[in-house]
This record gives structure tokens, C-alpha cells and sequence, in this order.
């Protein structure tokens, strides 16, 4: 038969199109039974060719929801959008919230002395190069409770800069970390914040080669 390929094809498809039985089965409902005897064949030769595909499921500027379980050959300007724009999951984009690789790219923060600021929904990941004394700890916003920064320190040319760390930090042993002062030395602070206490449990791993 011929598979319809819209919705208003399928209502009506002529009874010669229909299963064999089915007009016998529903006489007193003819577009009834041709729009789910049509769809229903449709359904079945498309899973036949391409496992579950529908031409109903991809549509131009349509949307996909729910649990969807697709395989074989996909396409369709809906399917094309879904893919490109997946539903939200995980919080590691600003404002969508979303997972959208297995890593969080690096994001620059600008040295100041003073007023230096980290955002921490931009990612988990950070760098900064001193140029000078760090006299008053740095800020930390948009911090969500569990997680992880990992904050990549380098020395510039000069070397022995060193840095005053936010009273909201822990260290092991009650003991602060200390930045290496060779020059062009890099040293990788990792935190972890905890809503329940209101601190950054962190370690400073030093003078990376």
C-alpha cells in the first residue's frame, strides 16, 4: 500500500489501502478505520526497514518529548533540532543548566589584587597568571553545593607572588597552601563546597613541572 505522509493523507486513504478485514470489522466507521489502519502500516514498514520510525515522530520544525527510544536510519528537520538542542541535563552551563560535553572548558579569571572574582557558574575549571601580590582574597559566586573547582596558578616571569585565601577555605591540617615562587611555576588549587557548613574544603597541589 501506499504510506500516507501526512495526517490528512491518513484520513483519507481510500478503503482499498486498509488491512484486509478491517472494513467488515468497522463498516459504520470508514475514516476511522483507514487513519489507523494507514498509520499502523506505516508504524510496520518503517520499524521493518528502520527499526521504530515514524514519519510522525521527526516532522518539519517539530519537537520530540519524553522517553524516546529511536534506532536505524534517522532523519527529519524535528529529529534535526532535537539533536542540535537536547533537553537540559546536569548544571554545568550558565542559564540552561546543561550537559553539553564530557568536560568543562577553562575559563579565564583576571588577575587583581584585590578584587579578583571567580564566577562559579561559568565552569569548574579556571586559570589565572599573578602579576603582582594577592593582598585580599578573592570572591567566589554562584557556587552550588558539591561542587569541585579546579583553579590553575601561575607565576609570571617574576615569580614569589603570593596569595591571601578566603576565610570560607579549609585545609588539611588547618595548614593554608602556600603558591610555589619560582617563576612561570604552576600550581593547581581543587575545592569542593559544602552548603551545610558554608565552606571550600581544599588542597593546593604545588609546582607542576
Amino acid at each position: 500500500m501506499t504510506i500516507p505522509t501526512s495526517f490528512t493523507d491518513l484520513s483519507t486513504t481510500p478503503l482499498s489501502n486498509s488491512p484486509a478485514g478491517s472494513d467488515s470489522v468497522f463498516p459504520d466507521n470508514p475514516k476511522y478505520t483507514r487513519f489507523n489502519s494507514a498509520a499502523l502500516a506505516s508504524i510496520y514498514l518503517n520499524t521493518a526497514t528502520n527499526g521504530w520510525v515514524s514519519p510522525y515522530l521527526a516532522t518539519a520544525g517539530g519537537t520530540m518529548a519524553g522517553a524516546t527510544i529511536l534506532n536505524g536510519a534517522l532523519s527529519g528537520t524535528g529529529l534535526t533540532n532535537y539533536l542540535a538542542a537536547p533537553g537540559p541535563f546536569g548544571v554545568t552551563t550558565p542559564n540552561l543548566g546543561r550537559f553539553t560535553a564530557a568536560y568543562t572548558a577553562p575559563v579565564v579569571v583576571t588577575f587583581n589584587a584585590t578584587t579578583m572574582a571567580i564566577d562559579c557558574a561559568l565552569s569548574n575549571v579556571f586559570t589565572t597568571t599573578f602579576t603582582a601580590n594577592v593582598t585580599v582574597a578573592p570572591t567566589l559566586s554562584n557556587l552550588k553545593d558539591g561542587q569541585t573547582i579546579n583553579w590553575f596558578i601561575t607565576q609570571d616571569a617574576t615569580g614569589t607572588r603570593t596569595m591571601t585565601w578566603p576565610a570560607s577555605f579549609k585545609w588539611p591540617g588547618a595548614t593554608a597552601g602556600v603558591l610555589s615562587t619560582a617563576a612561570s611555576s604552576v600550581d593547581l588549587l581543587v575545592a569542593t563546597y559544602r552548603s551545610s557548613t558554608g565552606f571550600w574544603y581544599a588542597s593546593l597541589s604545588k609546582g607542576f613541572a
